[in-house]
């Protein structure tokens, strides 16, 4: 099964053919295509048309039309065949139509991201701020604890918080245990 990815949405010319036999349910021989699509152009004619029965084909292998029958040729016009777009071209036709408004989407949410990332990166270097003002090395150990807990949220790094309070950055992760540092572990003297 071919799979057809237009490279720009429903502007390409497999999509507006596609398009073309949605809104004429009966079903369009290649030149009507042709002609409704405003590429009847003359001495270019036989190579729109050519394109046209390139692109119906890869679009037939993959069961987004179909052929319908034959229109009547003439004496200096041949045989033309009449296709009709499937449920599964409606289907594919539908999802390029929604590409644009997809990728808008995506845009609007990445925008949204990168602003509430900026916002976050202003608290986060506001509340360091203040805190490198307002606590030093002699903040006692239970404030320096919570004051600590709070950066650590706001998403600082320990190297970051210990500098504020001029500590090691181990110091601050023992700080951040649950229950504080954990007892040292003394020696029985035998």
């Amino acid at each position: 099964m071919v799979n057809i990815t237009p490279a720009s949405g429903p502007a390409t010319r497999p999509a507006r053919i596609l398009r073309g036999l949605a809104d004429n349910p009966a079903g369009l021989s290649n030149s009507a295509l042709v002609t409704l699509l405003g590429e009847d152009a003359g001495t270019v004619r036989q190579r729109v048309l050519c394109w046209y029965n390139q692109i119906l084909a890869k679009h037939a292998d993959a069961g987004n039309v179909i052929r319908t029958g034959l229109t009547a040729g003439g004496r200096r016009v041949g045989k033309s065949c009449i296709w009709q777009i499937t449920s599964q071209g409606r289907a594919y036709l539908a999802a390029l139509e929604a590409l644009p408004q997809a990728r808008a989407d995506a845009a609007f949410a990445a925008r949204r991201e990168a602003a509430a990332k900026r916002q976050a990166e202003k608290t986060r270097a506001g509340k360091l701020t203040r805190a490198a003002a307002s606590y030093g090395p002699d903040t006692p150990r239970d404030t320096r604890r919570v004051v600590a807990a709070d950066l650590r949220k706001a998403g600082c790094t320990l190297a970051e918080i210990a500098q504020v309070f001029g500590k090691t950055r181990e110091a601050i992760r023992l700080d951040l245990l649950p229950g504080g540092r954990p007892s040292q572990s003394k020696k029985k003297v035998a």
